[in-house]
């Protein structure tokens, strides 16, 4: 995947093991909540789970 997040607020790249985990794309969630909202997925390559943090503002 190419590219970095767009935060909304400040950066949460997510870590496992202290290893940063591939970040894969971000989707507008806003009309699922009440504020601007973004998901913002990642992947553990050595596992292949994913994992994702949301943002608002």
């Amino acid at each position: 995947m190419k590219g970095t997040p767009r935060w909304l607020q400040g950066a949460r790249w997510i870590f496992i093991d202290e290893e940063p985990l591939l970040f894969v794309g971000q989707l507008d969630i806003t009309e699922m909540r009440h504020d601007t909202s973004r998901l913002y997925v990642f992947l553990d390559e050595k596992t292949g789970i994913y994992h994702t943090t949301e943002q608002s503002m």
